[in-house]
């Protein structure tokens, strides 16, 4: 029987305790061009007060060989790979971890729909670096 041991690194996309201004998104890119996978943990947490709408994560890619395009809403660049609603409850967190898919060269993660209350928002990526079966 054999084992494959993964190594993984993490990096921070938007730093912890990061202020999302109400509707005012929050975006970071990411280049996944030389990595065979990985993953995006991200977190929101609402105000306390509650949010009248509520927010929203959403992981972006694109899948061009280029360099990293700029941050973006959907479009041509940036095509949603997954999105995660949150909810109305004051304080209330929605950690959440999202996969980008084969064959995408960057990836995005956004933070947006808070048209009322300030969040507070963080984002890191995880990266499977090397794959070893022994």
């Amino acid at each position: 029987m054999t084992t494959t041991n993964l190594t993984t690194t993490t990096a921070t996309l938007i730093a912890d305790s990061t202020t999302l201004v109400a509707g005012t998104p929050q975006r970071a890119a990411y280049d996944v061009r030389t990595l065979p996978g990985g993953f995006v943990h991200a977190n929101l947490i609402n105000g306390a007060t509650a949010p009248t709408q509520a927010g929203r994560i959403s992981l972006y890619a694109n899948f061009s060989t280029g360099a990293t395009p700029a941050t973006g809403a959907e479009g041509t660049t940036w095509r949603l790979v997954q999105r995660r609603g949150c909810s109305l409850t004051n304080n209330a967190r929605h950690p959440t971890t999202m996969f980008w898919p084969l064959g995408a060269q960057h990836i995005q993660i956004e933070f947006d729909n808070n048209t009322v209350q300030n969040c507070t928002v963080e984002a890191q990526i995880g990266v499977i670096s090397n794959a070893n079966t022994v």
